[in-house]
Order: structure tokens, then sequence, then C-alpha cells
């Protein structure tokens, strides 16, 4: 269970890897070696990084992602999955949580971060909100998460209405890294009372 105040996870010991989940489209799966070369189709294409880093990542970036999802698991409880499609079993993108210390105001600091990509070709078909909705319900239900924050550059309407429409609210204006980030905020059912 994730201590909601250390975000420390106790497993005994024993290897954590992402739970799969299934959705009616999607699977939310482990990432997998051979995710790599489209990882790092989607991760070093200009479009998909402009309002998160804005500057496409390498293989070697890629990669060190891969294994800092990999790590998120193993030592946190939590971290992201890939988002494979049903149909075709084709890899096209990922979400989930992690905890990257970046450094923020101490009020963020322990806050499980959400986020999510969907590579070019799949966008605008609905699949990010079907792939969040089913990673917060596991927050809720299984990893007992009171909360969760996004981070989301102030000129990405498309994830701010999807952050609004799944119940992240609008908190404050940040500065991370000399780009500016909106601040959103979800309560779990743990706190919310929901």
């Amino acid at each position: 269970m994730v201590d909601r105040h250390r975000l420390e996870y106790d497993h005994g010991g024993e290897a954590v890897t992402a739970p799969i989940i299934a959705t009616e489209r999607l699977q939310l799966r482990p990432h997998h070696l051979d995710d790599l070369p489209n990882m790092f189709s989607m991760w070093s294409d200009p479009d998909i990084v402009e309002h998160i880093s804005g500057v496409p990542s390498t293989l070697r970036e890629t990669w060190l992602r891969m294994l800092q999802y990999t790590g998120h698991w193993q030592h946190m409880g939590f971290g992201y999955w890939a988002i494979e499609r049903n149909s075709d079993k084709r890899y096209i993108g990922e979400i989930g949580f992690a905890n990257f210390r970046r450094g923020l105001s101490p009020t963020l600091l322990d806050i499980p971060e959400a986020g999510w990509c969907i590579a070019r070709p799949y966008q605008r078909a609905g699949y990010a909100t079907e792939a969040l909705t089913a990673a917060l319900d596991w927050a809720d239900r299984v990893a007992y998460l009171d909360r969760s924050v996004c981070l989301i550059a102030p000129d990405n309407w498309i994830s701010i209405s999807l952050a609004d429409t799944l119940g992240f609210r609008f908190t404050e204006e940040i500065s991370n890294s000399g780009k500016d980030f909106l601040v959103f905020i979800r309560e779990g059912p743990s706190v919310s009372g929901a």
C-alpha cells in the first residue's frame, strides 16, 4: 500500500511491475524493451514535445525515460503504463503517475504527478480520455492515492480540457526549467469524500 505521506511502497523486496488494465479499446501494460523504437518516435517528434519540454528526446533520453518508468513501479508502487491498442496491439502512447522530484513548491513535492502522451497518428480518437479514466480509477481503488497533480503548458488546451473533464482543478501557475505551467490537482475519494 502506498504511504500517503512519504510515497514509498512496501513490497517486501519483491519486484513490482505495472499491473495490466484493460479498457474497451486499450490495454495499459508494463513497458517492454521492444517499445523503445515507438517511444523514441513519439518523444523525438517536435509536435509531441512542444507543450512538454519543447526539445525532442534523443534515443538515450528515451531509453532513460523507460528505465525511470520501471524504477517508479519498483520504488514507488506507481508509475507509467504503455498504452496498447486492442485492435492491433500497437503501442500508441503512455500514461501514469510519477514523482520526478522537480524541486517544486513543498506543497507539490510529494504528490504523484499524472501525465499522458499519445503518439500523433492516434490523437483525437478519445484514447487519452479512456486511458486516463482507467489510470485514475486504479489510483483511487488500488493505490489509494490521496491526490494527484498535473503540470500543463498554458497553451495546451486539449490537455487542460482533459484534466478539467476528469476532475483536476486549476490551483496556480508556476515556472519550471524555464517554462511556465498551470498546476491542476485532483483529490481522490479519501480526500474529496466521494
